[in-house]
């Protein structure tokens, strides 16, 4: 195995550790000095707080996946480096999207919002914040569904390059969610 072959198969878990650690310096950052020097927290007000520091480390990833896309498909990039920015692109955005659904399942956390799998998968079903939360869920099923569309470009799927753009309205959403506050 030469060593690009053997750096290409580790660029994936690489992200995602790099996308793990960095949710989790936002992590500390807003309840780690609360459990070190206020006392120990509620279990909900953790998980709130680690859902929250998920979703913003979600949308970040979400941003910079979004700008190397477009750089790539729009040709911005150079001829020499766009195997690289691809890589990139693909490790981010599968980082982004194993660190949404971490943002979803610490969700199931936060007792005092009432969660359910319901509320979780039905746009529009929480009672409060309704339309960021719904922009959310929607914006996870585009994220979710249209995502691996990537992959399918290797394989001839001629509609890829019709469905993939729909990206950057899951992004929107996303962002829309974030600034609801959601």
């Amino acid at each position: 195995m030469t060593a690009s072959v053997r750096g290409e198969r580790l660029a994936v878990p690489i992200a995602i550790a790099g996308g793990v650690g960095f949710a989790g310096l936002l992590w500390v950052g807003q309840v780690g000095v609360g459990l070190i020097g206020a006392g120990a927290e509620s279990s909900s007000q953790i998980f709130s707080d680690t859902t929250r520091s998920l979703g913003e480390s979600g949308l970040i990833l979400l941003c910079v996946t979004l700008v190397l896309g477009v750089g790539v498909g729009r040709r911005w990039i150079m001829p020499r480096r766009a195997a690289a920015v691809r890589r990139a692109h693909r490790a981010l955005s599968l980082t982004a999207l194993g660190v949404i659904g971490l943002h979803v399942v610490t969700l199931l956390g936060v007792t005092s919002i009432g969660p359910s799998l319901g509320r979780l998968l039905v746009p529009f079903l929480w009672p409060h914040r309704t339309a960021a939360t719904g922009a959310g869920v929607i914006a996870t099923y585009l994220l979710v569904g249209l995502g691996p569309t990537y992959f399918a470009r290797r394989h001839r799927f001629v509609r890829w390059r019709a469905l993939h753009p729909w990206i950057v309205a899951g992004v929107g959403l996303s962002a829309l969610h974030f600034l609801g506050g959601g």
